[in-house]
Protein backbone atom coordinates (compact mmCIF):
# COMPACT_ATOMS: atom_id res chain seq x y z
CA UNK A 1 0.00 0.00 0.00
CA UNK A 2 0.96 3.60 -0.71
CA UNK A 3 2.62 5.48 2.24
CA UNK A 4 1.22 9.11 1.07
CA UNK A 5 -2.72 9.02 0.86
CA UNK A 6 -2.91 12.59 -0.28
CA UNK A 7 -3.54 11.50 -4.02
CA UNK A 8 -5.12 8.01 -2.64
CA UNK A 9 -9.26 7.31 -1.99
CA UNK A 10 -10.32 4.23 -0.76
CA UNK A 11 -13.82 2.98 -1.36
CA UNK A 12 -15.98 -0.35 -0.02
CA UNK A 13 -17.42 -1.60 -2.15
CA UNK A 14 -20.78 -0.54 -1.04
CA UNK A 15 -20.03 3.17 -1.37
CA UNK A 16 -18.55 2.30 -4.44
CA UNK A 17 -21.82 1.01 -6.03
CA UNK A 18 -23.52 3.83 -4.52
CA UNK A 19 -21.13 6.36 -6.35
CA UNK A 20 -21.81 4.59 -9.76
CA UNK A 21 -25.22 4.92 -9.36
CA UNK A 22 -25.61 8.05 -8.46
CA UNK A 23 -23.06 9.12 -11.61
CA UNK A 24 -25.12 6.69 -13.40
CA UNK A 25 -28.43 8.89 -12.23
CA UNK A 26 -26.48 12.01 -13.13
CA UNK A 27 -25.82 11.16 -16.34
CA UNK A 28 -29.30 9.85 -17.24
CA UNK A 29 -30.74 13.59 -15.69
CA UNK A 30 -28.32 15.30 -18.36
CA UNK A 31 -29.29 13.27 -21.06
CA UNK A 32 -32.96 13.82 -20.36
CA UNK A 33 -31.84 18.11 -20.12
CA UNK A 34 -29.81 16.83 -23.19
CA UNK A 35 -33.14 15.97 -24.99
CA UNK A 36 -34.92 18.61 -23.84
CA UNK A 37 -32.32 21.21 -24.81
CA UNK A 38 -32.33 19.70 -27.98
CA UNK A 39 -36.40 19.68 -28.79
CA UNK A 40 -36.48 23.00 -27.76
CA UNK A 41 -33.99 24.10 -30.34
CA UNK A 42 -35.60 21.94 -32.93
CA UNK A 43 -39.32 23.88 -31.94
CA UNK A 44 -37.88 27.45 -31.72
CA UNK A 45 -36.42 26.79 -35.45
CA UNK A 46 -39.94 25.70 -36.82
CA UNK A 47 -41.48 28.25 -35.37
CA UNK A 48 -38.65 30.97 -36.83
CA UNK A 49 -39.87 29.12 -40.05
CA UNK A 50 -43.00 29.81 -39.68
CA UNK A 51 -42.24 33.16 -38.32
CA UNK A 52 -40.46 33.44 -42.07
CA UNK A 53 -43.39 32.10 -43.91
CA UNK A 54 -45.57 34.60 -42.54
CA UNK A 55 -42.95 37.81 -42.73
CA UNK A 56 -43.31 36.23 -46.39
CA UNK A 57 -46.54 36.21 -47.07
CA UNK A 58 -47.33 39.22 -44.97
CA UNK A 59 -44.65 41.57 -47.94
CA UNK A 60 -47.14 39.84 -50.84
CA UNK A 61 -49.96 40.49 -49.54
CA UNK A 62 -48.65 43.88 -48.25
CA UNK A 63 -47.59 44.42 -52.26
CA UNK A 64 -50.67 42.99 -53.53
CA UNK A 65 -52.19 45.87 -51.61
CA UNK A 66 -50.10 48.72 -52.79
CA UNK A 67 -50.67 47.91 -56.49
CA UNK A 68 -54.45 47.94 -55.58
CA UNK A 69 -54.34 51.04 -53.87
CA UNK A 70 -52.14 52.72 -56.82
CA UNK A 71 -54.91 51.41 -59.26
CA UNK A 72 -57.51 52.91 -57.45
CA UNK A 73 -56.18 55.70 -56.25
CA UNK A 74 -53.21 56.60 -57.67
CA UNK A 75 -51.46 57.51 -54.62
CA UNK A 76 -49.71 54.84 -51.60
CA UNK A 77 -51.03 55.18 -48.27
CA UNK A 78 -49.01 53.95 -45.17
CA UNK A 79 -51.33 50.90 -43.37
CA UNK A 80 -49.72 51.85 -40.57
CA UNK A 81 -51.37 55.16 -40.13
CA UNK A 82 -54.44 53.87 -41.47
CA UNK A 83 -54.44 51.00 -38.62
CA UNK A 84 -53.94 53.67 -35.89
CA UNK A 85 -56.81 55.72 -37.20
CA UNK A 86 -59.66 53.00 -37.71
CA UNK A 87 -59.32 50.16 -35.78
CA UNK A 88 -61.71 47.30 -36.70
CA UNK A 89 -63.09 44.80 -34.84
CA UNK A 90 -61.14 42.29 -36.89
CA UNK A 91 -58.19 43.83 -35.79
CA UNK A 92 -59.43 44.32 -32.32
CA UNK A 93 -59.94 40.84 -32.01
CA UNK A 94 -56.74 39.70 -33.56
CA UNK A 95 -54.71 41.64 -31.06
CA UNK A 96 -56.92 40.77 -28.39
CA UNK A 97 -55.89 37.49 -29.93
CA UNK A 98 -52.07 37.96 -29.93
CA UNK A 99 -52.02 39.42 -26.70
CA UNK A 100 -53.49 36.42 -24.99
CA UNK A 101 -51.09 34.34 -26.95
CA UNK A 102 -48.27 36.41 -25.82
CA UNK A 103 -48.41 36.13 -22.67
CA UNK A 104 -49.25 32.56 -22.47
CA UNK A 105 -45.85 32.19 -24.65
CA UNK A 106 -44.06 34.38 -22.14
CA UNK A 107 -45.83 32.33 -19.16
CA UNK A 108 -44.35 29.12 -20.91
CA UNK A 109 -41.38 30.26 -21.28
CA UNK A 110 -41.25 31.75 -17.10
CA UNK A 111 -42.27 27.71 -16.52
CA UNK A 112 -39.27 26.78 -18.44
CA UNK A 113 -36.79 28.91 -17.01
CA UNK A 114 -37.80 28.11 -13.58
CA UNK A 115 -37.70 24.57 -13.91
CA UNK A 116 -34.32 24.60 -15.02
CA UNK A 117 -33.44 26.38 -12.69
CA UNK A 118 -34.73 24.44 -9.94
CA UNK A 119 -33.06 21.22 -11.84
CA UNK A 120 -30.25 23.26 -11.74
CA UNK A 121 -30.15 23.63 -8.13
CA UNK A 122 -30.59 20.26 -7.63
CA UNK A 123 -27.84 18.93 -9.55
CA UNK A 124 -25.46 21.86 -7.54
CA UNK A 125 -26.74 20.38 -4.11
CA UNK A 126 -26.09 16.67 -5.92
CA UNK A 127 -22.45 17.84 -6.69
CA UNK A 128 -22.06 19.42 -3.00
CA UNK A 129 -23.37 15.94 -1.43
CA UNK A 130 -21.35 13.70 -3.29
CA UNK A 131 -18.29 15.87 -2.51
CA UNK A 132 -19.11 15.81 0.63
CA UNK A 133 -19.49 11.67 0.80
CA UNK A 134 -15.74 11.94 -0.88
CA UNK A 135 -14.56 13.78 1.81
CA UNK A 136 -15.76 11.41 4.09
CA UNK A 137 -14.81 8.32 2.55
CA UNK A 138 -10.89 9.39 2.52
CA UNK A 139 -11.33 10.50 5.57
CA UNK A 140 -12.50 6.95 6.57
CA UNK A 141 -9.78 5.44 4.16
CA UNK A 142 -6.95 7.21 5.72
CA UNK A 143 -8.34 6.15 9.42
CA UNK A 144 -8.41 2.70 8.15
CA UNK A 145 -5.15 3.13 7.16
CA UNK A 146 -3.28 4.51 10.58
CA UNK A 147 -5.64 1.85 12.51
CA UNK A 148 -4.05 -0.79 10.13
CA UNK A 149 -0.70 -0.06 10.83
CA UNK A 150 -0.88 0.52 14.21
CA UNK A 151 -2.44 -3.50 14.47
CA UNK A 152 0.35 -4.21 12.28
CA UNK A 153 2.92 -3.19 14.53
CA UNK A 154 1.26 -4.83 17.53
CA UNK A 155 0.67 -8.07 15.77
CA UNK A 156 4.50 -8.10 14.63
CA UNK A 157 5.93 -7.26 18.66
CA UNK A 158 3.44 -10.20 19.38
CA UNK A 159 4.79 -12.58 17.18
CA UNK A 160 8.47 -11.36 18.04
CA UNK A 161 8.13 -13.23 21.03
CA UNK A 162 9.42 -16.64 21.28
CA UNK A 163 7.11 -19.21 20.66
CA UNK A 164 7.29 -22.45 22.19
CA UNK A 165 6.10 -25.72 21.95
CA UNK A 166 2.76 -28.02 23.20
CA UNK A 167 5.90 -29.76 24.92
CA UNK A 168 7.44 -27.44 26.20
CA UNK A 169 4.49 -25.76 27.71
CA UNK A 170 3.76 -29.33 29.33
CA UNK A 171 7.43 -29.45 30.93
CA UNK A 172 6.93 -26.27 32.56
CA UNK A 173 3.92 -27.49 34.09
Amino acid sequence: MAENLNSSILFTEEELNRLHRRIFELVDERLELVKLNAKSEKDKKRLMRVIENLKKEKAEADKAYEEEHMLRFGDVMNLEVLDSLVPTKEVLAAREAFKKEEKEAEKRVEEAKAKFLAVKKKLLEEKKENTRILKKITSLGETQMRLNKNLDSTNQNLLVRKSYSLTDFIERR
